[in-house]
């Protein structure tokens, strides 16, 4: 039913706002399956902005390196009429290799050539009322919540995650599909 769907989702949902905020704190981290909390030499890198006074508001992951991955909503900037502004470049500094600015050092900063969004991003759920009063939830909010940033010069001694091969994801979208429907 609708409203178990809205539970498990409110779950995943949650469970992915924590994951975020450790993500984009100096908080300690599980990658692959262990606790770490010395993350100053990792592939995470942590995202300011000249119009937030260069704090620390998101984290990324360097997938290569000149690219990092980050959500959606850490770039854009929601306007009135239900669309978006994408953050222009020049007001990103990227940090790899220091949890602080305190211990940064000046080849620590990296600067943002291009910021790309998913094309089918979206802030905002749909859901769509029939005329017999049934509803049908076309997209979540934060849909597609992803996008790219492309630094100006590559990132040197940091290792880029390894993603997922096409047979590895495969079994773990099977997994959480069958993970999904048990929870209803």
């Amino acid at each position: 039913s609708l409203i178990s769907q809205g539970k498990v989702m409110k779950k995943i949902l949650a469970g992915m706002a924590i994951a975020i905020g450790l993500c984009s704190t100096n908080a300690s981290a599980i990658v692959e399956g262990k606790a770490v909390t010395d993350l100053t030499s990792g592939n995470r890198v942590a995202i300011r902005s000249s119009d937030m006074a260069e704090f620390p508001f998101c984290g990324g992951t360097l997938l290569s390196p000149h690219w990092v991955l980050t959500a959606a909503h850490c770039v854009v900037f929601p306007l009135d009429n239900g669309l978006y502004k994408v953050t222009h470049p020049s007001n990103l500094t990227i940090t790899a290799r220091s949890k602080s600015l305190k211990n940064a050092a000046t080849r620590d900063f990296y600067m943002a050539s291009h910021v790309v969004v998913h094309p089918s991003y979206s802030d905002r759920a749909k859901i769509i009322v029939k005329a017999d009063g049934s509803s049908i939830v076309e997209r979540l909010a934060l849909d597609n919540d992803v996008a790219l940033i492309r630094l100006q010069l590559p990132v040197t001694d940091v290792t880029p995650v390894t993603l997922a091969s096409p047979s590895v994801m495969s079994e773990i979208e099977s997994q959480l599909n069958t993970e999904w429907y048990e929870a209803q």
